[in-house]
């Protein structure tokens, strides 16, 4: 029995000496990505609050910075097309002009609705444009299945209305939106293209430091700048091996190419962050490149590991990292460019409505605060680690406890 205790306290210490190393970061000569991400998450800058776009949920859930599970921020009745509720949820901007308030695209409703921050179960959304009955329109005031909103410099609300193929610039107390780029469809109305480039039910819209207009062309495959006076021009995706314009079947999985992008960011150098959605990837393009480069899921397939996605739908920059919204696996990963693995922040407990819980989430905003983020316990099932570290413990319990 000597021995035996001997050995459990000799494993103990071996056990929590390794895993005081690996929380401690990497030493010298022992690199690798996976010590990287973590200690660097460790280190991360500002406390932030994420709010998700829990589409099939019907509401937005506010997750605090180390939250365990989330709350709801807006709608969450249900289904419905009262000012208490949303249906299909899938885009987010928070206006800072605005109190920090919610700018949400309901998409079923067709419209774009503002919810205060601190909402209870009573607060209403207010219109910024669509209507009350949450149908669908094709005038300057009406929508059809909207699918992005950014807010650009001036504060306007910025909306990628799909169905009528055109972007809108929407101001609070004006009823009618100005279209700033519309699709070939639209044209004979004498209303503003992208140039040479038709654009067909756009997906997401962005707006650049120039106040050009990037659009995510999910029909073409591609990614569009545009600047609202009929130019534009390609800025991922969308062009043959010859350099050419794609006119059809332009999808594909090479660097050059994008299968289904779902939506776009752009980071501090001005470089393009592009959810490749079909191909379970995030995607890097620099201004006038002619390839991407691969930044998330390395791995050409899809999962529910922490180094996998499976349908991305969207992703914010935020200090340095990608926040993505990990549709089919129903959770946000926050996730350092080029690391091997993301870490959890949101979701991941499989879909469903409980408070820990997401259903296909669409995308996702940050909004920081002033004081400095903490290191947080990972919201990830426990590593093998620390599942060997619980069970030498547990058994050595048991023996020391025998002798005692």
């Amino acid at each position: 029995m000597t021995a035996a205790v001997s050995l459990c306290r000799a494993a103990l210490c071996f056990v929590a000496t390794v895993t005081a190393s690996i929380a401690a970061g990497p030493t010298a000569g022992n690199g690798g990505h996976q010590e990287e991400t973590f200690d660097r998450r460790l280190i991360a800058g500002k406390s932030v609050t994420y709010f998700v776009v829990d589409t099939y949920n019907h509401r937005v859930m506010e997750w605090a910075h180390c939250a365990q599970k989330g709350k709801v921020a807006a709608g969450g009745h249900g289904k419905g097309s009262k000012l208490t509720h949303l249906s299909f949820p899938v885009d987010i901007a928070i206006d800072s002009n605005h109190q920090n308030s919610l700018v949400i695209v309901d998409r079923e409703n067709h419209r774009v609705v503002e919810w205060p921050q601190g909402a209870t179960k009573e607060t209403k959304g207010t219109i910024i444009v669509g209507n009350e009955k949450g149908k669908e329109g094709s005038s300057l005031h009406d929508l059809s299945r909207p699918n992005g909103v950014t807010i650009d410099s001036h504060g306007h609300i910025i909306v990628a209305d799909t169905g009528n193929h055109r972007i809108l610039s929407c101001q609070r107390g004006h009823q009618d939106c100005t279209v700033v780029v519309s699709g070939d469809k639209n044209k004979q109305d004498g209303k503003k293209g992208c140039g040479d480039y038709d654009v067909r039910s756009p997906e997401d819209v962005e707006v650049d430091a120039h106040g050009h207009y990037i659009i995510t062309d999910k029909h073409y495959d591609r990614v569009l700048a545009c600047d609202g006076m009929s130019h534009g021009h390609i800025v991922a995706g969308g062009k043959t091996s010859n350099g050419e314009k794609c006119k059809q079947n332009c999808y594909g999985s090479k660097f050059n190419e994008l299968y289904y992008p779902e939506g776009v960011a752009i980071d501090e150098n001005g470089d393009y962050i592009v959810v490749d959605s079909y191909n379970n990837r995030i995607m890097k393009w620099a201004p006038n490149a002619t390839e991407g480069e691969r930044q998330v899921s390395k791995k050409a397939d899809y999962g529910s590991k922490l180094s996998q996605l499976h349908l991305p739908r969207g992703v914010v920059v935020d200090q340095g990292s990608y926040v993505i919204a990990d549709s089919m696996n129903h959770r946000i990963l926050q996730w350092i460019p080029g690391a091997e693995r993301g870490e959890l922040v949101a979701g991941g407990h499989g879909f469903g409505p409980k408070e820990n819980q997401l259903h296909l989430p669409d995308a996702v905003a940050v909004l920081h605060h002033n004081s400095m983020a903490g290191a947080c316990t990972p919201l990830s099932t426990s590593s093998p680690m620390s599942l060997a570290f619980s069970a030498a413990v547990m058994v050595c319990i048991v023996v020391l406890a025998s002798v005692s």
